[in-house]
């Protein structure tokens, strides 16, 4: 359809924007400079024949600048140009809905010539020269278009269709098509030799792995039992089974295969709880290890989604002692200031991947062997002796 066309009032579609809105106000509604600007600079790049840009501009000079639907109007000849004519309908039937729509007549016309364009179809066959015969949708010949030999190509009027494939010996094979609009399509049909056995889908090689990002962070906690130099009096003053902890960890897996190696580092935040005095008198308070450490670790990847994973964590930290002066059990005297920890923790830890960056890691066999060191002399427990049980999610990337 061509760019300018002459409607009731002689104003043209695309050239003549200044004339169709230039309307007295009482007759349609004034529209801003940024749609008219808009709206220019698509005609400019219809005329360059930038049609893509073209329907860009219009579409912002109607949806964003609230402009004249005639761009509706032109983006249906910008469809039209570059032969999408589904397109260019829908745009055409939008801006007749609009109030300000003329030329409604003319505009009907063009949408029922369009869909009544006919289809074109490149039909081709493996082997060549099969037989074709087209039947409506109900099965139904259509004797009009004769018996066909691939390679050729078919009209079809708006309609649905059925092209049926035939060749001597071979499996015969049928093909639903639409036709009308203007469509440009190629048809390419294999027809297998009559008892063939169907070759097999193509060979993409195995399944892809489980694929797990090599750097992974987490965080874990749970209960945190003391085994050793908690309450060397047995009076009660504490309870070893009333702490808890937290750790924080990340790291790197190194190599590929059912066996890996994960360079890693952890920060771990450990509960210790002191319980002084009796009756009205008795006083609970917490005290803190603070621990850091570097871990390597075998990872066993017995499932792609279940990994065993055995590690040892060998670092340094601190205790830090409550402020009230409290005589600390396993070290035999109340401490005035932090004291260093070497820190030992063998363990054992199962993570389950639901999703391949996200781990559920369950560390049910995690041993604390601890080292307290005091420049002022030895402790009352020169070894310290804990048993931990985590849970918590791994983040691999």
């Amino acid at each position: 359809m061509p760019m300018r066309r002459p409607l009731p009032r002689r104003w043209l579609l695309l050239a003549g924007l200044a004339a169709a809105w230039s309307v007295p106000a009482a007759a349609q509604p004034e529209f801003s400079p940024e749609s008219i600007e808009t709206y220019q600079a698509g005609l400019e790049a219809f005329n360059a024949g930038n049609i893509q840009q073209a329907i860009e501009l219009f579409r912002e000079s109607y949806v964003v600048h609230h402009g004249h639907p005639n761009a509706l109007y032109n983006i249906g000849q910008c469809y039209e140009r570059l032969g999408d004519f589904e397109q260019a309908i829908n745009y055409y039937e939008q801006y007749l809905a609009t109030d300000l729509a003329e030329g409604r007549d003319e505009v009907y016309a063009h949408i029922r010539e369009l869909r009544g364009r006919k289809a074109v179809f490149t039909l081709r066959t493996d082997p060549p020269a099969a037989r074709v015969t087209v039947t409506d949708a109900n099965g139904l010949p259509l004797p009009e278009y004769g018996e066909m030999r691939t390679p050729c190509e078919l009209e079809l009027p708006p309609g649905t269709y059925v092209l049926h494939f035939e060749a001597e010996g071979r499996t015969p094979r049928t093909q639903v098509v639409d036709g009308g609009l203007g469509r440009r399509a190629v048809i390419e049909v294999a027809l297998p030799a009559i008892g063939a056995i169907p070759p097999p889908p193509p060979d993409n090689g195995p399944a892809g792995p489980f694929e797990v990002g090599p750097v992974f962070l987490g965080l874990a906690g749970g209960p945190v039992v003391h085994l050793n130099g908690w309450d060397e009096d047995r009076d009660g003053s504490d309870d070893a089974f009333a702490n808890f902890g937290f750790t924080a960890h990340g790291g790197y897996t190194l190599f590929d295969g059912d066996l890996r190696f994960d360079v890693g580092a952890q920060l771990d935040l450990l509960a210790y709880r002191l319980s002084t005095g009796s009756g009205t008198a008795k006083k609970e308070e917490f005290s803190w290890f603070v621990l850091g450490a570097a871990v390597p670790a075998l990872r066993w990847v017995a499932l792609d989604q279940l990994h065993l994973v055995v590690s040892v964590a060998l670092g340094v930290g601190a205790y830090l002692p409550p402020d009230s002066r409290t005589v600390i059990p396993w070290a035999g005297a109340a401490l005035t200031g932090p004291m260093t920890i070497i820190h030992f923790r063998p363990a054992v830890a199962l993570e389950y991947l639901p999703l391949s960056w996200l781990g559920i890691v369950a560390t049910p066999l995690a041993f604390d062997l601890d080292i307290p060191y005091s420049v002022e002399g030895s402790t009352a427990t020169s070894l310290l002796v804990r048993y931990n049980a985590f849970l918590g999610v791994d983040f691999h990337f």
